[in-house]
């Protein structure tokens, strides 16, 4: 079953999506529940739309929680973006605080 909202269909294989702490300061755990196993890619963007992480996870059904490393990453808003095999696609806000 899919859910809508909108009128848009919410195709992303994983739900539940929580980032904590936000915001944070070296550390931004990712937690969600994953419909199946999949390969996930965890992009952090600034606002200038530049790509400052990236991270690929393999992740199983179920609850998973993905730890993304920010001690390189400069205070500021960022964007973290989280893609599926299939390039569904969900972002967020981040704020980073030094």
């Amino acid at each position: 079953m899919r859910l809508e909202t909108n009128g848009v269909k919410d195709l992303l294989s994983v739900k539940e999506i929580k980032t904590f702490p936000n915001p944070t300061v070296n550390q931004l755990n990712v937690s969600f529940n994953a419909e199946k196993q999949d390969n996930l890619h965890f992009d952090l963007y600034n606002l200038d739309g530049q790509l400052i992480k990236s991270i690929q996870k393999s992740v199983n059904s179920g609850l998973n929680t993905i730890e993304i490393n920010t001690t390189d990453v400069i205070s500021g808003v960022y964007y973290l973006s989280i893609k599926d095999s299939k390039n569904n696609v969900h972002s967020e806000p981040i704020t980073i605080v030094k």
